[in-house]
C-alpha cells in the first residue's frame, strides 16, 4: 500500500510539471505572435486557431492517458 501511494504522488508531480511547461511555451508563443502581428494580421489569426487546437488535444491526453 505504501509503495502504491508513493507512485501516485510521483504521477501527480509529473502532471503538474507538464502543465507548467505548457504555460511557459504558451507565453513564448504569444510573444512571437505580437511581433508578427505588426507584420501580418492574417498570420496571427491562423496561429491562434492552431494554438487552441493544440491546447485542447494536450489537455485531453493528460486527463485521459491510455
Amino acid at each position: 500500500l505504501q509503495q502504491h501511494h508513493g507512485q501516485q504522488q510521483q504521477q501527480q508531480q509529473q502532471w503538474q510539471q507538464q502543465q507548467q511547461q505548457q504555460q511557459q511555451q504558451q507565453q513564448q508563443q504569444q510573444q512571437q505572435q505580437q511581433q508578427q502581428w505588426q507584420q501580418q494580421q492574417q498570420q496571427q489569426q491562423q496561429q491562434q486557431w492552431q494554438q487552441q487546437q493544440q491546447q485542447q488535444q494536450q489537455q485531453h491526453m493528460l486527463l485521459h492517458p491510455q
